[in-house]
């Protein structure tokens, strides 16, 4: 593997129908990301109480695919992105999202591995009304994402949350990447979340990697957070594709597929919604990326591969003290460290649909896929105030506890 080397990008066999895709890509992941078998608590008592005794659950942990400080899914669309910044002569990066956004640390991290310079637009809710308010935030915080885009030397343009309820997120960062151009840069424009057209096709050879990892047999169920949509679609698309391409046959090699799903069925996409979009704007979003590629896309496509749920809660990176005992209880008994704003929502909705639909799940349907798409570096410096109590909770339980050394006898203590 060459790390950040440029080579030709080459689409999944089954995608042969999309117009345009991207020509070359960067290497920014270490390999595929690792999958692997995983029992939270949560599900095996929802699965139990629910009489879904064959419930078979893994997980995609895109939370490792790129060292510690690039991780996520983001990466896989930035591979393509970048890609194409680099073959359009850019000399800078601009992209925008929340003051959290893993996004936007992602594009930092990634930028300044290839020698680009990072312009991040931020949305932030100060706690005043001034627009000088905003900015402040943002230069006293050494927490969170925002933190490394910090360390990473990031550009950082403060708007408050008023000017985007105004004017969106598009017109901040053509503001910015002309005020660039004016000055003699060359941006180069990436939108909220990299969610465009050619992002989507790192998801597209996403779903190529998940059929090459389980020799060809589809999973049932896709659970994945859902924000932007750029993920979901490239998920949503690559199933509908590769379903029509095990119908005709016509895949061969290693992403060959089996159609072990009982007739009728087809694996689906849940994508869950965590606030900031509501499930209609996913589906329409889902709709227009795959326009954008040629495929048209109509309400039964929707119906069969893409269910969307409401996993908002108290709001988008709204506190939550639920969402961070779900994140604390399964790190205890899983090792895995999920995120408050996306993961921990989309294992929650996965849950209660377990307890309520239990059908859904049965025998033949019971191959579930939970995309990891990290995020926790967010909540790095905010331990105490997102989960305080919950490591509290879990100390009382006798489950996260802090001894003194000294009580282990001799050899332990300051005196010996």
């Amino acid at each position: 593997m060459n790390f950040l080397g440029r080579e030709p990008y080459m689409p999944p066999a089954w995608c042969d129908t999309l117009r345009d895709p991207p020509t070359t890509r960067v290497h920014l992941r270490t390999g595929p990301s690792p999958v692997h078998a995983w029992r939270p608590a949560c599900i095996a008592r929802a699965a139990a109480s629910a009489g879904v005794p064959c419930l078979e659950l893994w997980i995609v942990r895109d939370d490792m695919n790129a060292g510690v400080e690039l991780s996520g899914n983001k990466v896989r669309q930035l591979e393509l992105l970048l890609a194409d910044a680099i073959e359009k002569g850019a000399d800078c990066i601009v992209t925008t999202g929340a003051v959290n956004s893993n996004h936007c640390r992602a594009t930092a991290i990634a930028s300044r591995l290839l020698g680009l310079e990072p312009h991040l637009v931020l949305r932030v809710e100060p706690a005043g009304d001034s627009f000088q308010d905003a900015a402040t935030q943002v230069e006293r915080c050494y927490a969170g994402n925002l933190f490394f885009s910090h360390l990473a030397g990031a550009v950082v343009y403060a708007g408050h949350a008023k000017a985007f309820a105004a004017h969106g997120f598009d017109k901040p960062v053509q503001a910015c990447a002309e005020n660039l151009r004016t000055s003699g840069r060359r941006p180069y424009v990436i939108p909220k979340g990299g969610s465009t057209r050619v992002g989507v096709w790192g998801y597209l050879s996403a779903v190529d990697e998940l059929l090459v990892h389980f020799a060809g047999r589809m999973p049932h169920h896709i659970f994945v957070a859902a924000d932007t949509a750029g993920t979901t679609a490239g998920l949503f698309l690559g199933l509908k594709l590769m379903s029509e391409a095990a119908e005709r046959e016509d895949v061969q090699g290693e992403s060959a597929i089996c159609m072990d799903s009982p007739r009728g069925t087809r694996a689906i996409v849940h994508a869950v919604t965590v606030g900031a979009n509501s499930p209609a704007a996913v589906r329409a979003r889902c709709a227009q990326l795959a326009a954008e590629l040629g495929v048209s896309i109509d309400a039964a496509d929707l119906d069969t591969y893409l269910r969307c749920h409401d996993g908002g809660r108290e709001g988008y990176a709204r506190h939550d003290p639920v969402v961070a005992a779900t994140v604390a209880a399964v790190a205890v008994e899983t090792g895995v460290m999920l995120d408050t704003t996306y993961t921990a929502k989309a294992l929650m909705v996965l849950t209660e649909l377990i307890a309520s639909e239990p059908d859904t799940f049965a025998p033949g349907r019971s191959r579930v896929v939970f995309w990891h798409s990290g995020g926790v570096l967010g909540a790095c410096g905010q331990g105490e105030q997102i989960f305080g109590d919950a490591v509290g909770e879990l100390a009382r339980g006798g489950r996260a506890r802090v001894l003194p050394l000294e009580q282990l006898g001799p050899g332990c203590t300051a005196t010996d």
